[in-house]
């Protein structure tokens, strides 16, 4: 079993294990030079898989969907009398979003007093280099890959870029010598040095199908370690899937699969870029239905991933429901009301880090939507632990309507980075009879 204490190094004796399970100390792996000769080295923005032009002519199609949502919004909030306090971007998303789009100025956190500011509206969507490197622009974790660093206060290392480089990258294209530029400005075994130790945590008695790794395209920069790219974010997803397996919910959804016969489904509020609906797809492959929703100008990041990823996804929007047979879908969350009479019962609800950014009034909306749409033995799975001042407490608003939870935590495996929790309506034995059912 990996010991992230054993000051032993198995490698430094038997050259042929690899980079298998082995035990590696602290020595060896706080030395950045060591990170090729253990793992295969940095997987770098210019080892993706490029995007085809089919591939490219497809997104495009799907982006004027993301368009037409984006367009729509104000008019449908309008025509239909919803809530602008509810379904308009509040708290901390006021800030985020700008102009449509995502605020540029957020990826600058170094820029000096009197320099120019990058603009704050949407990118092309239809510029090959933007969707062929999407992930570049979508830092919804706060880790940034054109930094290999987060851009809070849990930074690591100076930004690397002179403001004229920055300029470049944040013009409205990404320019076609970025890989040259991030490999002349970052040196990505320095700031992916500490990867291995917390990869190796984070995967330590996990079973091997319940392992996460990046796309090797769409713009993932990280480590290539037994054939998956690893970086921070797959690490934030891999203890989500680890929560989940602990905490049994993943026995409970296979379970029923089997039982029933039919696609499990599933509601992630706030999907982000998508990387934990392509961890769940492939557990699940061809017996998930995947509902997604966030504000109008996200779920742009999520269609272009999950799209690369070769999942059939589509987009809702004002008069085009999701009715076309695709398992994925993705939905402006002003639709929500015109949907949910509609909706089947899902089986498991999701919700990380973003309800904590929300209004009470929001909260409050999609809470009682959540306790609306679950099936009698469906579960709501949420992390939302409050970290930062203009966070909401949305766990008290969840006890008003939940009659069950559980804080889940495991010795056994890595379960979660933001306090998982899992709520049901009913009291569900397979998730409230056993502690950890990761454990043999």
């Amino acid at each position: 079993m990996y010991d992230s204490t054993d000051p032993a190094d198995d490698i430094a004796v038997n050259r042929t294990i690899g980079c298998r399970r082995i035990h590696i100390g602290p020595r060896h792996l706080a030395r950045a030079e060591t990170i090729d000769y253990y793992f295969g080295g940095p997987f770098r923005l210019r080892d993706n898989l490029a995007m085809s032009a089919d591939e490219h002519r497809r997104i495009v199609t799907l982006l004027g969907l993301v368009q037409r949502a984006v367009d729509e919004s104000g008019p449908f909030i309008e025509a239909e009398g919803l809530p602008r306090d509810v379904f308009d971007p509040q708290n901390q998303w006021t800030i985020m979003l700008q102009d449509g789009g995502i605020n540029r100025s957020i990826y600058l956190p170094f820029r000096q007093p009197g320099e120019a500011s990058v603009g704050s509206t949407m990118r092309p969507r239809d510029a090959y280099n933007n969707l062929n490197w999407t992930r570049i622009l979508s830092p919804f974790s706060g880790y940034y890959l054109a930094y290999l660093d987060r851009l809070d206060q849990g930074g690591l290392f100076p930004q690397p870029y002179p403001h004229d480089v920055l300029e470049r990258i944040w013009s409205d294209v990404l320019p076609d010598d970025l890989p040259d530029i991030m490999e002349s400005h970052l040196d990505h075994h320095q700031r992916l040095a500490h990867v291995p130790e917390q990869h190796f945590l984070a995967i330590r008695n996990m079973p091997s199908d319940l392992v996460v790794g990046a796309l090797p395209r769409g713009g993932e920069v990280g480590l290539m370690i037994d054939g998956r790219v690893v970086n921070p974010d797959t690490l934030r997803v891999q203890g989500r899937i680890n929560a989940m397996y602990s905490g049994g919910l993943i026995g409970l959804l296979r379970e029923k699969a089997e039982r029933t016969g039919r696609r499990i489904r599933v509601l992630e509020i706030g999907p982000g870029h998508g990387g934990l609906a392509r961890a769940l797809s492939g557990i699940f492959r061809d017996r998930i239905e995947y509902m997604m929703v966030d504000l109008p100008p996200m779920i742009h990041y999520a269609a272009v991933y999950l799209s690369l990823a070769g999942i059939d996804v589509d987009v809702a929007a004002p008069r085009r429901l999701p009715d076309t047979g695709a398992s994925h879908w993705l939905v402006p969350n002003y639709l929500l009301p015109h949907l949910a009479d509609d909706l089947p019962p899902f089986d498991l609800v999701i919700n990380t880090m973003s309800m904590n950014e929300m209004s009470a009034a929001q909260v409050h909306y999609y809470a009682t939507l959540i306790h609306r749409l679950l099936a009698p033995d469906g579960v709501f799975y949420e992390e939302n632990a409050v970290g930062l001042g203009g966070h909401v407490d949305c766990r008290a608003e969840f006890q008003k309507l939940f009659r069950f939870r559980r804080h889940i935590r495991s010795f056994h495996v890595a379960a979660g980075l933001g306090q998982p929790f899992v709520w049901s309506v009913n009291y569900i034995p397979r998730i409230f009879d056993r502690w950890d059912w990761s454990l043999p």
